[in-house]
């Protein structure tokens, strides 16, 4: 009937069980060092005792020092074990947690490629070349873009320089008509000879 009332058994944490390992080991250490300091003691009565020449009283020492030195050889075991299930716990929960950030990582990757694959991949870039050659051709249909070449340039230069050599030439010599193309052929020659000066005085 009061097994009903009991309370459930709570679990610690790993940082709990860390923890009281901890504790456990700065008392482990304190205990050792303490047990060294009778070594100590016992050592220094064993030559007092040897100094008065109690021999007896300095084995009785010697043999003290004995057991202080095989429980400190105890402690220090103890020490060492609970130091390495410290460092296999904190490897365990450091394996823990990397899993853990890779699993996230990996349903992070899933989510995004659940509507990519290669295939779409391939689909949107040919959508996208597709798109890009449309514009191409409606740039050229527009005159975007275009250019001349340079002999064009070189054609149109020398018939813009011939027509000014014709409008300057007008305006030196009024009257005289320019070639029948418009501006194009230069001067034409006059057609009235030019008199010298005896057929002149004649």
């Amino acid at each position: 009937m009061f097994a009903l009332f009991r309370r459930a058994k709570v679990v610690p944490t790993l940082d709990e069980t860390i923890g009281k390992i901890r504790q456990t080991i700065d008392i482990l250490t304190k205990r050792e060092s303490l047990l060294e300091k009778r070594v100590q003691d016992r050592v220094a009565e064993a030559r007092q005792c040897l100094s008065m020449h109690n021999k007896r009283g300095a084995l009785s020492a010697l043999k003290s020092k004995k057991g202080l030195e095989n429980q400190i050889q105890c402690v220090a075991e103890a020490r060492d074990k609970l130091e390495q299930q410290v460092m296999v716990i904190e490897g365990a929960v450091a394996t823990m947690e990397v899993l853990s950030v890779m699993k996230e990582g990996a349903g992070a990757m899933k989510a995004i490629h659940k509507d990519m694959s290669a295939e779409k991949v391939d689909n949107l870039m040919e959508d996208v070349r597709e798109q890009m050659d449309v514009s191409d051709g409606i740039s050229k249909a527009l005159g975007y873009g275009e250019t001349l070449e340079d002999d064009d340039l070189l054609s149109e230069l020398n018939v813009l320089e011939q027509q000014i050599m014709d409008e300057q030439l007008i305006t030196l010599v009024p009257g005289v008509p320019i070639g029948s193309d418009g501006g194009g052929g230069g001067i034409e020659p006059p057609t009235t000879p030019i008199l010298n000066s005896k057929q002149e005085s004649c």
